[in-house]
């Protein structure tokens, strides 16, 4: 008897409209996260080897400046000794150019971005004073900070219980408000069999939806497991 309600069931849902409407929503919002935490994901790659570039230019720059300065010393007769200030110089070296801090990213960190902004891809460690750390580069929009960034671990925190409860909370509310339920009691058939039948049912579409989901999020995702 069980399975034959669980079947029945499985055939109800298959017609709601409601039912297809949740979870096509559902679908999209999940692919839409993928596809965000991709981009991200592409976006702290990007970051941290245009950072490393651009400090190998600056060094390559600066060092062939020196260069230049020192030749024209020794051009003009000059000792290398008065030479005190410039590209060579500790501190030169640590305020203007410093030295590029990466993150590298997990192989997961595609699933949930919403820590980037805390822990940056790229951060230039530099020995100026903390007052010049405020440049527009450097902060974060506050209303990011707010809302945060749309990810797979917000789907799964926050979308997914909304999940299951559209999917579960009338289980019987339906039968009861059209008559249904008693028909259904004047039959061979315990209530308990036909709670369990239905649990079951949208059981079995909200564990098969979480599991193809899941595969599909990894093939969007997959840019994350290169290298």
């Amino acid at each position: 008897m069980l399975g034959r309600i669980f079947t029945y069931e499985n055939r109800l849902l298959r017609r709601d409209q409601t039912t297809w409407i949740v979870v096509t929503l559902f679908v999209a919002l999940t692919m839409y996260a993928a596809v965000n935490g991709r981009q991200e994901l592409n976006h702290r790659h990007s970051l941290a080897t245009e950072t490393t570039a651009d400090y190998q230019t600056q060094v390559l720059e600066a060092r062939h400046e020196a260069e230049g300065l020192e030749a024209a010393m020794r051009d003009e007769g000059r000792s290398l000794e008065t030479y005190d200030w410039g590209p060579r110089h500790p501190y030169n070296v640590g305020s203007s150019m410093g030295h590029p801090a990466t993150l590298p990213p997990t192989p997961l960190a595609a699933f949930a971005v919403g820590q980037s902004d805390i822990y940056p891809a790229a951060y230039k460690v530099s020995a100026a004073s903390s007052v010049a750390l405020g440049q527009t580069d450097q902060l974060e929009n506050p209303f990011k900070l707010l809302v945060g960034r749309f990810d797979l671990a917000f789907v799964i925190l926050f979308l997914y219980p909304l999940l299951i409860l559209a999917l579960t909370f009338s289980l019987t509310a339906a039968e009861k408000e059209t008559g249904t339920l008693r028909l259904l009691m004047a039959q061979p058939v315990r209530l308990s069999t036909l709670v369990w039948a239905k649990v079951l049912s949208r059981g079995a579409l909200i564990v098969g939806a979480a599991l193809v989901l899941t595969v599909l999020a990894f093939v969007v995702t997959g840019a994350a497991f290169e290298g």
